[in-house]
């Protein structure tokens, strides 16, 4: 389930930074099909991943969840707010923050559980579908679906729901990302002659099909600079990708368990909060590799911290 998130989150942010003059630029439905299955999965994973822990804490959790998912919707909020004048008009923007759930573009009461569950999986569900200038940053928004994914299962719990219902929702949510996955596999080959060869598909981190006995077409990434973390932003930073690779992988490992992929990105940075939130008074050892269509590289220096 985690690669799987990592791997879509990666295919949207391909798509983000792809021409719409590009053949292989995905199609509107098809982006829509993969925002909704990463949401989806995102929610779900965080909620089964609470619901695997003590249930004991339940209540306890919904108490302290809550004003995380407050604090993420006003950074929605603000960050819309925050676009100057000369790049979005006021009306614009407006627009924007009505199509996410803010009636008159105002926050409303955040005190209010349903109305602070109903905005926040407004912003969840409608991000991917505003013009490009006026989204929430991914990051909040990424840390807005993980949080909300454990105050549903919270909820559920201290409701003396079942875990089977956490892990059913999970479960779909991850054979509907596969499906969408293999579409944009699909979509992106039928955009180029070589089809299924076609060495494009690398840059998805897909790996192209390969004639018995060829070559691969990358060697595996080459070591990651030293590694820097920042506990506020919870991202990673390195100079720059490694040699031969198209994206970093941050890990991070509890002591006692193995380690877990994290987050994707295609940039020097990556946050360690992509696919679940860092638990509070967790120690953690955090570090990065560079990814490719072949797989990992080397891992970077590793860094402690307590969230």
């Amino acid at each position: 389930m985690q690669q799987a998130i990592l791997d879509m989150d990666f295919i949207l942010r391909v798509n983000a930074n792809t021409g719409s003059y590009e053949r292989r630029k995905l199609v509107s439905w098809l982006e829509t099909d993969c925002s909704s299955a990463l949401a989806a999965a995102r929610t779900t994973y965080s909620a089964f991943r609470f619901a695997s822990g003590d249930l004991g804490g339940a209540r306890l959790t919904v108490a302290t969840t809550r004003p995380k998912v407050a604090d993420l919707v006003r950074n929605a909020h603000s960050d819309i707010n925050a676009i100057p004048n000369d790049d979005v008009p006021p009306a614009d923007k407006l627009d924007a923050l009505i199509s996410l759930g803010f009636e008159q573009g105002e926050l409303g009461n955040l005190l209010d559980p349903v109305h602070l569950k109903s905005l926040a999986q407004q912003i969840v569900d409608e991000n991917g579908n505003l013009p490009v200038a006026v989204r929430v940053r991914a990051s909040i928004v990424n840390r807005l679906t993980n949080w909300l994914g454990i105050l549903n299962a919270a909820e559920l719990l201290a409701g003396e729901g079942s875990r089977e219902t956490i892990t059913e929702a999970k479960d779909t949510a991850r054979d509907f990302l596969m499906a969408v996955r293999g579409q944009v596999r699909l979509y992106v080959a039928s955009t180029h002659p070589d089809g299924e060869r076609a060495k494009v598909l690398a840059l998805y981190n897909f790996q192209p099909q390969r004639d018995p006995g060829e070559a691969q077409s990358l060697p595996l990434p080459a070591a990651p600079g030293t590694a820097a973390f920042n506990g506020g932003t919870r991202l990673l930073t390195i100079p720059d990708l490694p040699e031969h690779a198209t994206s970093i992988v941050a890990w991070r490992q509890v002591a006692g368990a193995e380690p877990e992929q994290c987050g994707i990105s295609d940039t020097n940075e990556v946050s360690v909060a992509d696919v679940s939130p860092l638990v509070p008074g967790v120690t953690y050892t955090l570090w990065v590799t560079g990814h490719n269509s072949r797989g990992d590289g080397p891992a970077s220096n590793k860094i402690t911290f307590t969230a």
